[in-house]
């Protein structure tokens, strides 16, 4: 059998489960986990609910990020390579960047969403006293 005979039956084999899992989805009680769910279950208070979409919300800065950074990474693959540049500049440690990043860091850190005012998890601290 050759790789390619392999990269068949994988995925195959993916589409099987990807098939039999949303056949289980359908017997799925309300408020009880389906086999192989991917998310969270339906809110049932309104944290809850608050906390559903600031988990969206935060993937999509996640992914937003994450774009942008393989976006930076193939541009700086394909513009700086050797045989662009085949003798490399000695330049190194730009302290303005370097301060800039680490300020950045610093405030993202600190001002974290998670905590700030109108975040769910902020209402979820502030709503049971015995959590602080």
């Amino acid at each position: 059998m050759g790789i390619f005979d392999r990269g068949v039956m994988a995925m195959l084999a993916g589409l099987g489960v990807l098939l039999s899992g949303s056949a289980h989805a359908a017997d799925a009680v309300e408020g009880q986990p389906a086999p192989w769910q991917m998310g969270f279950q339906n809110a049932a208070t309104p944290i809850m609910h608050e906390i559903t979409n600031f988990h969206a919300y935060v993937t999509t800065i996640i992914v937003v990020v994450g774009l942008f950074v393989t976006g930076l990474l193939i541009y700086v693959i394909v513009r700086f390579n050797e045989r662009s540049h085949p003798v490399p500049s000695r330049t190194s440690h730009n302290t303005s960047i370097e301060i800039a990043w680490i300020r950045f860091l610093a405030f993202a850190l600190i001002m974290s969403p998670a905590m700030l005012p109108g975040s769910p998890l902020y209402a979820l601290r502030t709503s049971r006293p015995g959590l602080q």
